[in-house]
């Protein structure tokens, strides 16, 4: 009876969810923001486009010119004619393109950032993977020690006479079930550290924590997300488009203002020379139709984008954190069930002392560490809620 109050004990420190975590999640989410090719391929993308969306940002090349013309008759001589002349458009001299980058420099690092919490959320995914998976195999190998004591003692009373072969057969065959149990946690587990190993850029991680070590939910919703609105990438994005946008469309109005030339100019002929100043005009009475009415349906778009972006965001967090509420409760409740209501001690004494049989305290004993087990399912999926509401904290 004593082992088994230490073995109730040892699984309610096993399932507090308020231990203190031994820091292994964040410790390998840290190791691949660092090796992660995927994060890398992100920062590189995003530098390019930001590289992109500064050429162009400066006025036209200048002109030079040169001609060197016959007369038509003998005796006219040769004329030469010299120019050089540089052009200057109203959306470079006033800045507007190089607002026009800076928004665009903005929705490729909000897009930058998507995606590196898209990566870490599933890789925090997978470390909860791997953290139930150690709760399980700790948990099953208790159990598969425990059933394997009583598998000697029923082996024994077979061999007195005082138990039957189907008794003996019932315990190997529970003791065959958890061992099929172990090794398809096991595959789990290994699959899960695998594909941390490939976020990691190939490199294995490590973890056997066997608790997840997060923060309690807050109370109110609305009073949360309006604190946290602002850190996801989604709704971030969703605002740079809108700006970059709205700089596009301020852009086009300035392209259809004419644009100026001004230069130096000599002729020279025989016996004569002309030189000044010149200046052209430059009216887009075509280049540019149509462009004012794209710009405005786009930013139209991204603003209809901006809108349903929070909109969804917001249902979502919703949706999850109703349901991480729940199963943290339910968790929680169920946990309490399994260290108030921990039965291994009275059936051991019960078998002790003649009152139910090897077999009927096998059944009993795997109703309670079936109970186990489904509490540690509950509380992964409240880890797995919760780790969405996280997510842009990564």
């Amino acid at each position: 009876m004593k082992r088994n109050s230490i073995l109730a004990l040892a699984l309610v420190a096993l399932w507090s969810g308020t231990a203190a975590a031994q820091g292994g999640i964040d410790r390998v989410l840290a190791e691949i923001a660092a090796h992660s090719t995927a994060l890398d391929v992100l920062d590189k993308t995003a530098a390019a486009q930001q590289a992109a969306a500064h050429t162009g940002l400066t006025l036209p090349a200048p002109e030079a010119g040169f001609n060197y013309l016959f007369g038509s008759e003998a005796g006219m001589g040769r004329r030469r004619d010299y120019s050089v002349s540089q052009s200057f458009d109203v959306p470079t001299l006033s800045g507007a393109k190089r607002r026009l980058a800076a928004s665009r420099d903005s929705v490729a690092a909000s897009q930058r950032d998507e995606g590196r919490t898209a990566l870490l959320l599933e890789a925090k995914r997978q470390c909860i993977a791997v953290v139930y998976e150690n709760q399980r195999l700790a948990l099953l190998e208790r159990r598969r020690r425990d059933v394997g004591r009583l598998s000697g003692l029923i082996a024994a009373s077979v061999a007195r006479g005082e138990a039957t072969a189907l008794d003996e057969n019932n315990a190997r065959l529970t003791l065959a079930t958890l061992d099929v149990d172990m090794a398809e946690s096991q595959a789990a587990r290994t699959a899960a550290l695998a594909e941390l190993a490939r976020m990691n850029g190939g490199r294995p991680v490590s973890l056997a924590d066997t608790v997840y070590g997060t923060a309690a939910l807050p109370e109110d919703f609305a009073a949360w997300f309006g604190a946290v609105a602002a850190r996801w990438p989604a709704l971030r994005t969703a605002e740079a488009e809108v700006a970059a946008a709205r700089h596009a469309r301020r852009l086009t109005r300035q392209e259809n203002l004419p644009s100026v030339s001004v230069g130096y100019m000599q002729e020279t002929t025989p016996g004569e020379a002309w030189r000044g100043l010149s200046f052209g005009l430059s009216i887009p009475l075509w280049a540019n139709r149509g462009k004012r009415r794209q710009a405005e349906a786009e930013q139209a778009a991204a603003e209809a984008r901006h809108r349903d972006a929070e909109v969804q965001l917001r249902a979502t967090l919703e949706a999850r954190f109703a349901q991480a509420r729940a199963l943290c409760h339910a968790a929680d409740a169920m946990r309490r069930a399994v260290g108030q209501y921990d039965n291994t001690g009275l059936l051991a004494k019960s078998l002790a002392g003649g009152q139910i049989s090897q077999v009927d305290y096998l059944q009993e004993v795997d109703r309670y560490y079936d109970m186990a087990l489904r509490s540690l399912q509950m509380a992964r999926d409240a880890e797995l809620a919760k780790a969405e509401l996280t997510a842009a904290d990564l």
